[in-house]
């Protein structure tokens, strides 16, 4: 698998290609961004928020299958979860251009089973939401357990949630070279 491309086939594929870099490096994800030019807020939301939101969408992967995918294929899952239980994006849409992202990144038989669970968790998203909210608060604030214990410890738990809400916020703006530059 290459790196992200300036000019990508489809802005799911380029998230997918990001995330999984990250994933099989730990690299994180802005560098990487910075080459983007298409579409680059849609693909921003796509990347930084599934990674705001890893804890949480890895918690649901694991939970559909017995073992972890690869990073390429993990990666289209954390995009395409995203998409469906965390943005008001077409179901339609979000499925079939993150599945096209998984074939051209992974395969064939990768990509029907991002369809087969994309699918899955399109019919099943307010009963996997609901499931999401029993968990306990580090899984559904998508922060490591060691730290939002920590955080409980040095500011009570009431303060460790808001913080790992605000945490997981979208930035509004951000400043860069001058240009002001939407996150939306």
């Amino acid at each position: 698998m290459s790196e992200p491309s300036p000019t990508p086939v489809n802005t799911r594929e380029t998230a997918a290609r990001i995330l999984a870099a990250w994933l099989r490096t730990g690299a994180f994800p802005d560098r990487m961004l910075d080459r983007v030019a298409a579409n680059r807020a849609f693909v921003m939301e796509l990347t930084l928020g599934a990674v705001r939101r890893y804890g949480a969408l890895r918690w649901l992967i694991r939970r559909c299958v017995p073992r972890m995918p690869e990073p390429a294929t993990e990666a289209a899952l954390l995009v395409g979860f995203h998409q469906v239980l965390d943005l008001d994006v077409e179901v339609y849409a979000a499925v079939n251009e993150t599945v096209e992202a998984a074939r051209r990144i992974s395969g064939e038989r990768d990509a029907g089973f991002v369809n087969a669970l994309l699918r899955r968790a399109a019919g099943e998203r307010a009963a996997w939401l609901a499931e999401l909210e029993r968990q306990p608060l580090p899984v559904r604030l998508s922060h490591p357990a060691e730290l939002f214990e920590r955080w409980t410890r040095e500011f009570g738990q009431r303060n460790a949630i808001r913080l790992c809400q605000w945490n997981n916020e979208r930035p509004e703006v951000a400043m860069r070279s001058g240009a002001v530059l939407e996150y939306s």
